[in-house]
């Protein structure tokens, strides 16, 4: 009953936590309404959300046509979403302010895939594993599934800590006004 409570809890939980994540972005992308400005770095990050909805659909591949057509429909509807994700992450990125190439490029292609697929997908199947009684045809070591939320939980937090470096840095930080402006 338990498991079953934690996983619902971990359901329900997991989109607004990755919300939480990165919303610190959000807010700075809101307040400093930089130009968007894509980079060489960006494309490449690009490369690698395209390669999880491909990655995961080839494991279905086979020559039936029925398959086929589920292969198809998989790979561009998943290549789609890794397309509108990125796109949102690198206008949000570019309107903070974010230019430093390598903390860039730790934001879009890490933190912010990382955050989606724990928020869309690691978080509630951790939640349904638990919630369904641990019935599995493969033999699951006995503490394993009481893992997977705490674990969920630290990597939720190691990204918001990462978030709010990564702008606290380069974009949050008080800059001294230039004397020879003619600015007040």
């Amino acid at each position: 009953m338990a498991a079953a409570i934690v996983g619902i809890l971990t359901c329900i939980a997991s989109p607004f936590v990755a919300a939480w994540v990165l919303r610190p972005m959000d807010k700075a992308a809101r307040w400093k309404r930089a130009p968007v400005q894509f980079t060489m770095l960006d494309f490449l990050s690009l490369t690698a959300y395209f390669s999880i909805p491909l990655g995961l659909s080839s494991r279905i591949r086979d020559d039936s046509p029925e398959a086929r057509g589920g292969f198809i429909v998989l790979s561009m509807g998943g290549c789609l979403i890794a397309f509108l994700i990125w796109w949102g992450s690198v206008r949000t990125a570019a309107r903070a302010g974010i230019n430093n190439p390598k903390k860039r490029l730790l934001m879009i292609g890490a933190i912010v895939p990382l955050t989606y697929a724990i928020g869309l997908v690691g978080g509630p199947a951790a939640g349904l594993f638990l919630a369904s009684g641990f019935e599995r045809p493969v033999q699951v070591p006995a503490g394993a599934p009481w893992v997977l939320p705490p674990l969920v939980g630290a990597l939720f937090v190691a990204c918001r800590r990462t978030v709010t470096w990564i702008l606290a840095h380069d974009v949050l930080r008080k800059t001294a006004k230039n004397p020879w402006t003619e600015d007040p």
